[in-house]
């Protein structure tokens, strides 16, 4: 049995509320399967981060039209098999650079997913002039989904009211 972090590393996922011991699904590798388990179990969103094995491959700062198709593949699939039924939050843990990101993004709106998380890193001086704020802002512009862009989400630190006014102020979220 592998552990939960390792589980974590690798794009695993125990299901919630499991009283067994449950091997851990890939999400990389079986995505359609882990949704219907977890559907059986009467959970009816999941977050997964396909793009993080593709960041480390290309040193987080830039990605090919393959590589996209790559990272779309789990969503794409999912909502092959369920459509709705399972909505799918992607994240990203900020390690794409805002020309990434916004390619990214641009690939997933097909696919609807329920948010983008942390596309781009909390801070982000290799960005002069740019905070994260407004990379976020920036990558939510440059999508078409709803009048507000593709719904992104800037992170766990984002934790109190003076850090949510920004980005409601930049329509960031």
């Amino acid at each position: 049995m592998r552990s939960r972090d390792e589980g974590h590393q690798r794009g695993g996922h125990r299901p919630l509320g499991s009283r067994r011991q449950v091997d851990l699904i890939d999400f990389h590798t079986e995505p359609v399967l882990l949704a219907r388990e977890l559907a059986a179990t009467g959970i009816r969103a999941m977050k997964i981060w396909p793009f993080d094995p593709i960041a480390r491959q290309t040193g987080r700062q830039w990605i090919t039209p393959e590589l996209i198709r790559q990272g779309v593949e789990p969503l794409r699939l999912i909502r092959e098999a369920m459509g709705d039924l399972m909505e799918v939050a992607m994240e990203f843990h900020g390690f794409w650079n805002l020309p990434s990101a916004i390619q990214i993004a641009q690939a997933l709106e097909p696919y609807q997913p329920l948010w983008l998380e942390e596309m781009v890193p909390q801070d982000n001086p290799a960005i002069p002039g740019i905070g994260s704020l407004d990379a976020a802002a920036a990558v939510s512009k440059r999508t078409a989904r709803d009048p507000l862009g593709l719904s992104g989400a800037p992170g766990k630190p984002c934790r109190a009211h003076r850090h949510a006014r920004p980005l409601l102020v930049r329509r960031s979220v």
